[in-house]
């Protein structure tokens, strides 16, 4: 009995032993300087030229497969390498992709916002098409808002993350906004009239340790989209499907609906106050799909197909970055640049929709005269106002918008009939200007930088 009580000592002693050996001791092959490496590894050379290599560990507790080598690092399979002649590093798959380096530019290779597009302005050289200001030196040295439109149920947003909207209740004066710390996006409820603030929630929304583009808010009811694919997963033969993310400011829930039949990456998205429906764009190689959404019933059919044509002097090339939409859902408005990439050729992009039965009535265009107030830049942000409804934050100020064809004052600009809180936030354009694009009883709202 001893001897056998022995054997079963020493049996567990050597198991232990072996499963404590430490990592770096069981090397399965050799790299080219002769050290070695774990055969689930891959030999990484070391960056600055020392010749030595590093294992780049592929496989083991919480590690992706399929690891690569990455100018002196490596990359996991949920990254992409994105190097050149000056270093490297590692894009999340998920929400950045590569944007090689430009002989034309002065930016190396770099990681952009899937959202965005490699551009020789600002300073990461990354661009929005949906939205006209990109950071730059110059702003960062001095410049700065002149203006800011914050609406009880409208829409304004930041370029990084955060959403700033509030609720319909005159007398429940609110802000929903939602903002990332760290690795954690949270929600917080902010009484507009002291600052204080009323609730902080985490919400349920991987933003994968980055800054985010702007949520789509429904102030029907108080919740914020989010549109996405699934870039972490092989593409599927129809196409990446949309994934819609539905986050409830309050609590920090979030309830997510997988669309098969829309496919691909979805550059715009435009709420219509009162219908329910989001019109939502995906981008394609050659054209961007135009579809509403109606997120309380999973319901959605296509509008439009619009060509993005030759290159981005064509209106339709950045057609599918739209963020503001008519009552009717029948016409969407991208503000920015014609010319994304130098932001160059300021307007406003207008694409008019058609329905499922005639796609081909769809078309886009670009407007150039947009009137602009004197000693200012163009303008940041494009809200609609309904000036009918009582929810809009401008609800006081004359309906007296362009009709179309017509040739007024733009309608912010008569001040006297807007609050004072409402007017010290808004500078309109001065100039008269005409807007035969819009329908009698909307207006558009713009904040502008000095």
């Amino acid at each position: 009995m001893a001897s056998v009580w022995n054997l079963a000592v020493i049996a567990a002693v050597v198991s232990v032993t072996q499963a404590y050996v430490p990592y770096d001791l069981l090397h399965d092959h050799k790299c080219d300087d002769g050290s070695t490496c774990p055969d689930a590894d891959v030999c990484c050379p070391y960056g600055g030229g020392s010749g030595g290599f590093m294992c780049c560990q592929s496989a083991g507790p919480g590690v992706s497969a399929n690891a690569t080598c990455c100018d002196g690092g490596c990359c996991t399979a949920g990254e992409q390498c994105c190097s050149d002649d000056q270093g490297g590093t590692c894009c999340l798959l998920q929400s950045t992709y590569c944007v090689p380096k430009n002989p034309q530019y002065t930016y190396p290779a770099r990681c952009c916002p899937r959202w965005t597009i490699g551009c020789g302005v600002g300073t990461v050289g990354c661009c929005d098409p949906a939205n006209p200001w990109q950071i730059s030196n110059a702003v960062n040295a001095g410049g700065h808002l002149h203006a800011k439109a914050v609406g009880v149920g409208g829409a304004a947003a930041t370029a990084t993350a955060s959403s700033l909207f509030s609720t319909p209740e005159a007398d429940e004066l609110v802000a929903y906004v939602l903002f990332v710390t760290y690795s954690t996006l949270h929600a917080l409820t902010v009484d507009i009239g002291s600052g204080h603030v009323l609730n902080k929630v985490p919400v349920d929304y991987d933003n994968n340790d980055e800054s985010t583009r702007e949520f789509c808010w429904d102030k029907d009811k108080e919740v914020f989209y989010a549109f996405d694919n699934n870039f972490t997963a092989p593409v599927p033969p129809a196409g990446r499907p949309l994934i819609l993310s539905t986050i409830n400011p309050k609590t920090g829930a979030v309830t997510r609906r997988i669309y098969p039949q829309i496919v691909n990456f979805p550059t715009g998205y435009s709420y219509v106050d009162g219908a329910g429906v989001v019109i939502v764009a995906t981008e394609g190689p050659d054209s961007y799909d135009f579809w509403t959404i109606t997120p309380s019933t999973g319901q959605a059919g296509q509008v439009a197909t619009i060509a993005r044509g030759s290159g981005e002097d064509s209106p339709g090339f950045y057609s599918g970055y739209h963020r503001a939409a008519t009552p009717n859902a029948s016409v969407v408005f991208r503000l920015g640049h014609l010319i994304v990439s130098s932001q160059t050729t300021p307007g406003l992009g207008v694409t008019q929709l058609g329905n499922n039965a005639s796609l081909d009535r769809s078309s886009s265009r670009w407007e150039t005269n947009v009137a602009l107030a004197p000693n200012h830049g163009f303008y940041q942000t494009l809200h609609l106002v309904t000036t009918n409804s009582s929810s809009s934050r401008l609800k006081t100020a004359k309906a007296d918008c362009p009709s179309q064809g017509s040739s007024q004052s733009d309608p912010l600009s008569t001040a006297s009939s807007v609050p004072t809180a409402a007017a010290s936030l808004l500078a309109p354009p001065t100039k008269k200007t005409a807007f035969p694009l819009l329908p009698s009883s909307t207006c558009h709202c713009f904040a502008h930088r000095a």
